[in-house]
C-alpha cells in the first residue's frame, strides 16, 4: 500500500481533494461525473432491521446499496 491511501481528504458535492504525495503543500482534485447521492435514513433503517446484530453483513450490504445508488 502506498501513503497515499492514507492521507486526508476534503470531500464537496463535486470533487475530493487530497495532499499530493509527490509535492508537499500541494493537492489534487479529483472530480466526480455526477453528484454522490446518500442513503436516505429510511433505507439505513431498512438495512438495519434486515441485518439485525451482524456489523459485517451490515457494512457489506451498505456498500452494495450505494454503489447499486451511485453507479
Amino acid at each position: 500500500m502506498t501513503d497515499f491511501l492514507y492521507t486526508d481528504a476534503r470531500w464537496t458535492e463535486h470533487f475530493v481533494e487530497v495532499n499530493d504525495p509527490h509535492k508537499e503543500g500541494h493537492h489534487v482534485r479529483f472530480y466526480f461525473e455526477r453528484p454522490w447521492v446518500d442513503l436516505t435514513k429510511e433505507e439505513c433503517f431498512e438495512l438495519c432491521v434486515k441485518h439485525k446484530n451482524e456489523s459485517f453483513n451490515l457494512l457489506v450490504a451498505v456498500q452494495d446499496k450505494l454503489r447499486e445508488k451511485n453507479t
